[in-house]
């Protein structure tokens, strides 16, 4: 009877064991299609991550994910990578969340690898040719921000509706939510205005035109002040320190460095703690002082980041220099990809340790090429091309590559899991229940400015190529509206439609160059 008992309790245990397996390998496959599909930077990828990881692979809820956003989207680092990081930890712990911040992140960090090795010998061809490829991949990428945008609407007709039914009304015909189409309408009016200046060829500068983390700023400093407690002296105060600040870092630098935009930012930074105190204390809640997990979670991800950087020691020895540069630069990077190529150059370029014109000529067009997260890639070129300048040898540049993926990927790990450490403490704060119900709109408002980013880009392709700069982005256009046509007359398939449309436009923008 005994044996029974135990044969039954590791037949149990070997079943738990393969369902964990099958979790991380579904849990990579999924990353790693995310990571080849990450054209258009952090926001872009939201959607498809959300699309992969929720409605396609079931890793995890969609309260899960919007968690795992609202944590990447207050910590410094790789947006994408960090989210990765976020469902990987919920999936399978410790290793999950490498697994899954390193498969999202290898695809474009390989792509670079290969590239910068080859550049030399084929020159900027390459480049054109990836260039003309990202523009069908680019028609996929607006075909899932318009789902997720949708979707977003279509939750909040949902709540509504919900809530009608609590409230024993009648919920036949009921609109999407005022709040969440406002939310998204401002968001897109603010930060819209550079690329339609871009697009439209207009002179000067946007009023507005409003980065990703002010936006994310002025939005959390919003919602932990407020509090839902909407009376005028509370709003008023709000509204007036918000379109100030909006006006110091908008497009046209009105109040730019000067004291009053640091008076703003200060101002905002202690209202928005005033609020987050006065919610903890109104909830009497505190922090947990065991930060045990967050460290093992930390300590796991420097052993990932150890590995990595072992072999490049023994071959460049400037590697510790440049993992402790590498470290600082992801800490630093809170303004996004574009911002982080300034944050690198002055660790990098400006220090000496890398030549400018193997920085700006051959990595930074390579990177912004190929897919995935732009902290990730330029990390990985850097070493590449420290390696490979310190004695010629290809290997070495690889091995140093390699060195700054993990440092990449590790650093992205710990910014999260320490961020999640807080967050998990105050997740049940009336803050952190509104923050989690306002992350979604605003993402939905930056992906209208992302798609116009997007088409812009295309635009640009154009004019690079010597071919009609807005031949591109018709043909995107035009792909686009093959895959909705493909989706109504038959079903999803994301990887034909991927392969399609990249197809397409790399035949008809070669021969548009003819």
């Amino acid at each position: 009877m005994q044996d029974v008992k135990f044969r039954k309790a590791g037949r149990e245990m070997k079943k738990e064991a393969d369902n964990n397996k099958s979790k991380i390998f579904r849990l990579i496959t999924a990353l790693v299609q995310c990571g080849l599909l990450g054209f258009g930077g952090g926001n872009a990828l939201i959607p498809v991550l959300y699309r992969k990881a929720v409605e396609e692979y079931h890793l995890i809820s969609k309260d899960d994910f919007e968690e795992a956003v609202v944590v990447a989207s207050i910590t410094p680092g790789a947006l994408p990578v960090e989210i990765a990081a976020g469902i990987g930890r919920i999936t399978g712990g410790d290793l999950g969340m490498l697994c899954a911040a390193a498969a999202i992140s290898l695809p474009g960090c390989l792509l670079v690898l290969f590239f910068t090795a080859l550049l030399s010998s084929f020159g900027s061809q390459l480049a054109l040719q990836i260039n003309y490829l990202s523009v069908g991949v680019t028609a996929y990428i607006l075909y899932v921000l318009g789902c997720y945008v949708a979707q977003t609407l279509e939750n909040s007709r949902a709540d509504r509706i919900q809530s009608h039914w609590e409230k024993g009304k009648p919920s036949g015909r009921v609109s999407f939510s005022p709040s969440c189409v406002l939310i998204i309408t401002a968001v897109f009016l603010v930060t819209c205005g550079d690329q339609i200046y871009h697009i439209f060829g207009i002179q000067g500068d946007p009023l507005l035109g409003i980065s990703t983390v002010n936006v994310m700023a002025v939005a959390f400093f919003l919602i932990f002040w407020l509090r839902e407690d909407y009376r005028l002296s509370k709003v008023i105060p709000a509204v007036l320190v918000a379109f100030f600040y909006c006006l110091c870092v908008g497009g046209m630098d009105l109040f730019s460095d000067t004291a009053l935009e640091l008076l703003l930012a200060l101002l905002m930074l202690v209202m928005a703690l005033w609020g987050l105190v006065a919610d903890l204390k109104q909830n009497h809640m505190r922090l947990n002082t065991s930060i045990l997990p967050a460290l093992r979670e930390c300590a796991v991800a420097f052993v990932f980041m150890a590995v990595f950087a072992l072999p490049a020691l023994f071959t460049y020895e400037e590697t510790p220099a440049y993992l402790f540069r590498g470290a600082l630069s992801s800490i630093l990077s809170f303004w996004g990809g574009d911002a982080y190529l300034a944050v690198a150059g002055g660790m990098f370029v400006t220090s000496g340790l890398i030549l400018y014109s193997d920085f700006y000529s051959n990595l930074v067009p390579v990177a912004n090429a190929v897919p995935g997260s732009i902290l990730c890639k330029i990390l990985t070129g850097t070493g590449y091309f420290l390696g490979y300048r310190s004695d010629g040898n290809i290997v070495t540049g690889l091995l140093t590559g390699l060195c700054g993926f993990g440092c990449a990927v590790a650093m992205s790990c710990i910014t999260y899991s320490v961020g999640a450490y807080f967050y998990e403490q105050l997740e049940n704060a009336a803050i952190f229940s509104q923050l989690k119900k306002s992350t979604r709109p605003i993402i939905s408002g930056l992906l209208f400015t992302v798609g116009l980013g997007l088409i812009y880009n295309c635009i640009q392709i154009g004019t690079g190529a010597g071919i009609p700069s807005w031949f591109p982005a018709l043909l995107c256009l035009f792909c686009l509206a093959g895959e909705i046509l493909f989706v109504k007359k038959f079903r999803y398939r994301p990887l034909l439609m991927v392969l399609v449309s990249a197809g397409i436009s790399l035949l008809f923008c070669n021969l548009a160059s003819l």
